[in-house]
């Protein structure tokens, strides 16, 4: 070798290989970075919310789970194509599918077409859409006669089309009057009136096509259909009364008396709904009265008797634009009656046999024109009288509504002046709305609104659920983005690979600043917070569903101090804590669910609904159905990846005689049951601690809470510390340190004190260094089997309190382990110092702070989040402040050439990439276990081999302290696995190092000089 001006250069003998070595050294040193979060306590929670935006001519349903469906619309031009969910047990919209942007053409079979105006059925588990006015997949926008369904219990909704056609525009064909065919289909057509009988099989009357109501330009139906699926399995459309003539009046006959010869006059916009007794009941709408009085705002109200299939027409008037008569507020009248209008809302109330109306465009009374209305109007069956409820009774009275305060009912509060919205009713027939065109706000101008409002039937009171006070809100179909977790503490965390990172819950504030216990689940995925399920809001009771079945309205209830570990990259399990049971009591808790990341549902998959459950123990080592450890918080826990386990010690809960206490009893979950392993079922039991760093049977660390725990690579299973039992049984602040071999079922004594409530040692010689005792600390595990250990509440160097110091465990040094004091405190209760927002500094440091939350990076880049503790003016309280703490890292920026491939430009060939042969063998590292992904190289053609890169010491070089595999460039650059980044090697203990680069066929080359790392 030869050094010459920097470089190192070699020639093997053979002619194989020419590197040129430059070796560039950067050392990364070790400091907090304050990377986000509030600097002061109580920081504020940002809940990046999903929600429609504003619109009318959606189409709604309500599934067998009490959830409402919407579907589409539009807002003025634009046209949506967007399915949305309304979870009523979070009180939260979920985006299904579909575009975020409007006009989308349709995209057979991913997605429907944007479109507004269509029909809604619902039957069984699946909801049906008819129609509309939208766009072809042609692109082409105008009125579609294709038959859409969707599985509302699928885990991944989609819509699939079985019948109608791609294009816009479409004649009906009628077929034989009461006959179904598979060809019959009512045609292109927007603005039906729609019901569903009790065998399933849906019914759709009238409607119009183009856009608009105006009997001089559009062309308005006055056909019955029924889609009937007892003659095939998708079923077939039969053409089951009116007539084939557009623009037709209507034959009343005589009032309350059916006849073959009735018919409704052709219309759109009307309100229809079906009693008990499948009677279908149509109202209103724009179009067609009696023969002499032409076309305009309907308020008749029709009959259909499905089983005599006769029409009657029972109240309201058989003329156009009739004005409203309102009467009394509150009282029902013969005289009472709603006036002409089209694009009301409706609702059946079947406990009480009343219709409800709210809305629409149209007549208020003799003394007004046409305007939007507000409104609410009930119809009672029974007696064929109608009751002005609410609202007001003049259109130009905009200022007559009120919001009041979201989620709270109030007498006067009241949906603005509206049109063209959405509703339907819940299990408690409570009325929904949604949206619509008119007014929001008092003083606000006409537009497009996102609103939801409930009405209650028994107090008569509209409540503000949801949406803008303002009109035409855009949507946020995205909540992964400008979402923050508020200041908490107790909360749970794992990780499901080096760049998500997982929080759920704890003891903090919610979206309104409230504190209590919470149920929300969030994401980081190293760059922003993702807020994933639960609610906003604190203090929530269970959503358990049925044991193993998952839903998408299933949810923990909110509690601190659970179990959340992830078992693989799709898969989160969470275990009791301290919280709300599915009545709402809040209590210990034993239950075990399973979170599927990539379908965002939550399954109930062990344990017990209720709260405060003794413990079953059945016999020792066996996985059992019998065996359920108690309802209990603060547990520790491990999750052992090579068998799949998880395992959990002690904590604070119930005992098999159902007595409240610590524990220390150990168990482990595999395959859907627990085995209990070790440890007593009973409460209160004390550490039995046997000689220093030797294992034994006997030996059990003794009950307690808050202990940190970790796994090292051997599959061994580490504690420190906790609040619990010592030797004698005293109760205290603990810092013994325990490995737990499951092979042979022993724990050892590995260090720390067995009695309770000890100092820290921050500084003599390294064996004797100690962090104090301490509960609710937390802890890393890094790729080189160290630990590190970070504050919680206990003892530094002379008293107790908050804690910030930060600690490193080396498990190989000295006969036990050794460890050094990194940074911090040896006091307790500091002052944070937050320096600069993302710039490292010597000077910045976290609070004393416990009950935190924990991650690592690939990087072993260490992250700290949230607890209880002090801010950057020394005020205590809950935290929302993210810190990461760079573990040092030694980056080498090197530059070889291998003589084959070289090119004599200062590049070498790709030919391995590019015919192919990267895939194998060099998709596994050669003398390494790095992988990188199966589509890599795909992305990656600059790509030309693998090398291995090594830290040797000694005087011969002949010491290997570390190696890397790496990635070589075209331009000679070795990098990282991610195909850009220097070569990395971390944890580097202070020494000199050569550097050596190995490769798959040629003989090694290695620095001339070693570099100094300190």
């Amino acid at each position: 070798m030869e050094l010459i001006k920097g470089f190192v250069t070699a020639r093997n003998i053979l002619n194989f290989v020419i590197i040129i070595f430059c070796l560039l050294p950067k050392l990364n040193a070790q400091d907090w970075i304050w990377i986000d979060g509030s600097s002061e306590i109580n920081g504020e929670a940002n809940y990046a919310e999903t929600f429609p935006g504003a619109r009318e001519g959606s189409v709604t349903w309500r599934d067998n789970n009490g959830n409402y469906w919407l579907f589409g619309g539009r807002n003025g031009n634009d046209y949506y194509n967007d399915t949305w969910k309304y979870d009523i047990s979070q009180d939260e919209w979920i985006f299904i599918n579909g575009s975020n942007q409007p006009n989308q053409s349709l995209d057979f079979p991913l997605y429907i077409g944007s479109l507004a105006f269509a029909i809604g059925w619902q039957k069984g588990n699946y909801i049906y859409l008819y129609g509309g006015y939208g766009y072809d997949r042609y692109g082409n926008l105008g009125n579609l006669n294709d038959l859409w369904a969707l599985n509302t219990l699928s885990s991944n909704p989609f819509w699939t089309q079985f019948d109608g056609d791609f294009i816009i525009d479409e004649d009906a064909i009628y077929g034989t009057k009461g006959v179904a065919h598979f060809r019959n289909t009512p045609g292109g057509r927007n603005s039906s009136a729609g019901w569903v009988d009790s065998n399933g099989d849906f019914w759709l009357f009238g409607g119009k096509t183009g856009t608009g109501n105006n009997t001089a330009i559009n062309t308005y139906f006055t056909d019955l259909w029924k889609y009937d699926f007892s003659n095939s399995i998708t079923g077939d459309w039969i053409w089951m009364g009116g007539i084939q003539y557009t623009n037709t009046w209507g034959y009343y006959g005589t009032k309350g008396t059916a006849s073959t010869s009735n018919y409704p006059g052709s219309r759109a916009s009307s309100v229809a709904w079906q009693d008990g007794n499948d009677n279908l009941y149509l109202w209103g709408g724009h179009g067609y009265g009696s023969q002499s009085s032409g076309g305009g705002n309907l308020n008749d109200l029709w009959k259909y008797n499905t089983n005599t299939d006769l029409w009657t027409w029972i109240n309201g008037s058989d003329a156009v634009d009739q004005p409203g008569i309102y009467g009394t507020k509150g009282v029902s009248a013969a005289s009472n009656i709603p006036g002409g209008r089209y694009g009301a809302v409706g609702w059946y109330d079947g406990t009480n046999n009343n219709f409800w109306l709210f809305g629409g465009w149209g007549n208020v009374t003799s003394s007004a024109g046409e305007f939007y209305l507000n409104g609410l109007w009930q119809y009672d069956i029974s007696n064929d009288q109608w009751t002005w409820v609410k609202g007001w009774n003049n259109g130009i009275g905009y200022s007559n509504y009120e919001y009041g305060t979201i989620g709270t009912p109030a007498t006067n509060n009241t949906p603005g002046n509206r049109s063209n919205s959405v509703g339907w009713i819940d299990a408690s027939n409570n009325l929904w709305l949604f949206g619509g065109t008119g007014f929001a706000s008092p003083g606000s101008t006409t537009g497009h609104t996102n609103d939801l409002w409930k009405f209650d039937i028994l107090t008569w009171n509209w409540t503000w659920m949801y949406g803008s006070d303002k009109v035409n809100q855009t949507g946020a179909y995205d909540a992964l983005v400008d979402s923050y977790p508020g200041a908490r503490n107790s909360f749970l965390t794992t990780q499901t690979d080096q760049f998500n990172y997982w929080l759920f819950g704890g003891n903090g504030l919610d979206i309104n600043e409230d504190n209590g216990y919470l149920n929300d689940l969030w994401q980081f995925d190293g760059f922003n917070w993702h807020w994933i399920k639960g609610s906003s809001s604190k203090d929530k009771a269970g959503k358990y569903g049925s044991l193993n079945q998952p839903s998408s309205s299933n949810n923990p209830g909110s509690r601190k101090n659970g179990i959340l570990e992830a078992i693989d990259n799709e898969t989160i399990i969470l275990f009791g804590g301290y919280g709300y049971d599915k009545t709402g009591t809040q209590g210990w808790l034993n239950d075990l669910w399973e979170f599927d990341i990539t379908n965002n549902i939550w399954t109930w998959i062990g344990g017990e609904q209720s709260s405060n459950q003794a413990g079953l123990y059945d016999n020792l080592d066996s996985p059992s159905p019998n065996t359920i450890p108690g309802s209990r918080e603060s547990s520790m826990s491990w999750f052992d990846q090579s068998n799949n386990l998880i395992w959990m010690f002690g904590g604070l809960g119930y005992d098999k005689n159902g007595t409240v206490g610590l524990l220390n009893d150990l168990f482990y979950y595999y395959n859907g049951q627990w085995a209990w392993v070790k440890g007593d079922n009973s409460n209160g039991s004390i550490g039995v601690y046997g000689s220093l760093g030797v294992s034994s049977p006997s030996n059990i660390p003794g009950a307690r809470t808050g202990a940190v725990t970790w796994i090292d690579a051997s599959g061994y299973l580490w504690m420190f510390g906790g609040n619990g039992k010592d030797k004698n049984g005293d109760l205290g602040k603990l810092n013994d340190l325990w490995m737990y071999n499951p092979s042979s079922n022993e724990f050892a004594w590995m260090g720390g004190s067995n009695t309770i409530n000890q100092t820290g040692t921050y500084s003599g010689p390294p064996v004797s260094l100690q962090p104090g005792a301490r509960y609710d600390a937390k802890g890393w595990v890094d790729s080189n089997d160290d630990f590190y250990l970070f504050g919680g509440f206990g003892y530094a160097a002379t008293n107790q309190g908050r804690l910030n110091d930060l600690w490193k465990f080396d498990p190989s040094g000295g006969s036990n382990g050794i460890w050094t004091f990194l940074t911090g405190s040896s006091s307790t209760n500091q002052t944070a110092d937050y320096g600069t927002q993302n710039t490292p500094a010597t000077s910045n440091t976290p609070g004393s702070t416990y009950s935190c939350g924990n991650w690592i990076d690939e990087s072993d880049n260490l992250y700290l989040y949230g607890g209880f503790g002090h801010d950057d003016e020394n005020n205590v309280g809950d935290l929302n402040s993210f810190w990461k703490f760079g573990i040092p890292s030694l980056e080498l920026n090197l530059t070889v050439f291998i003589e084959g491939p070289y090119l004599n430009n200062g590049f070498m060939d790709n030919n391995l990439d590019l015919t192919s042969q990267l895939s194998h063998p060099y998709s596994s590292i050669h003398m390494g276990n790095e992988t990188v992904s199966a589509n890599f190289f795909s992305n990656h053609h600059d790509i030309i081999d693998w090398v291995v890169v090594e830290l040797r010491t000694g005087t011969a070089a002949n010491t290997k302290v570390s190696s890397r595999a790496a990635l070589l460039k075209q331009f000679g650059s070795i990098v990282d696995l991610d195909g850009f980044s220097p070569v990395k090697f971390r944890n580097i203990p202070s020494g000199n190092y050569y550097v050596v680069v190995n490769h798959r066929n040629h003989l090694p080359i290695m620095s001339a000089n070693p570099i100094l790392v300190n």
